[in-house]
């Protein structure tokens, strides 16, 4: 039996309107913009945050950035606590991963960004993205 690829629009159509599309949109190319000498996601970038998170972390500021730009998928969106939903987020992650690559490089072309996509913490908050400037630091350090 052929069965039919997935069609997007029809969700849209059946469950969604302009401005969860315009949410979503963002969810997947986020604005991201530098404050303080972080790059962040714009709607996490508020300064008396950022520099309690500089002041917490002495300084180092890919720590900052991995905590501000830290979005675990489950706890964006409506989820039921299930096997298959945890592969739909897990395929939702990888997609953001890809696109937020895609947007940071546009918005701030030749700098070195790496994402981490970790499956799971330690509270199983199923998959959760981080975004940090520069080389990806050594994990035996």
């Amino acid at each position: 039996m052929d069965r039919k690829p997935h069609d997007p629009w029809r969700e849209i159509h059946e469950r969604g309107d302009a401005d969860i599309a315009l949410a979503f949109g963002h969810l997947f190319w986020p604005v991201f913009v530098e404050r303080r000498g972080c790059v962040l996601i714009e709607h996490r970038a508020d300064d008396a945050t950022i520099a309690r998170c500089i002041e917490d972390f002495d300084g180092d500021l890919q720590r900052v950035e991995a905590t501000l730009n830290r979005v675990q998928i489950r706890n964006e969106m409506f989820t039921e606590d299930s096997p298959s939903e945890d592969e739909v987020l897990m395929d939702v992650a990888r997609l953001m991963e890809r696109t937020w690559r895609a947007a940071v490089a546009e918005q701030f072309p030749g700098r070195e960004f790496w994402i981490e996509l970790v499956d799971a913490d330690d509270e199983y908050n199923g998959p959760t993205l981080y975004l940090m400037r520069g080389p990806r630091p050594d994990p035996r350090a």
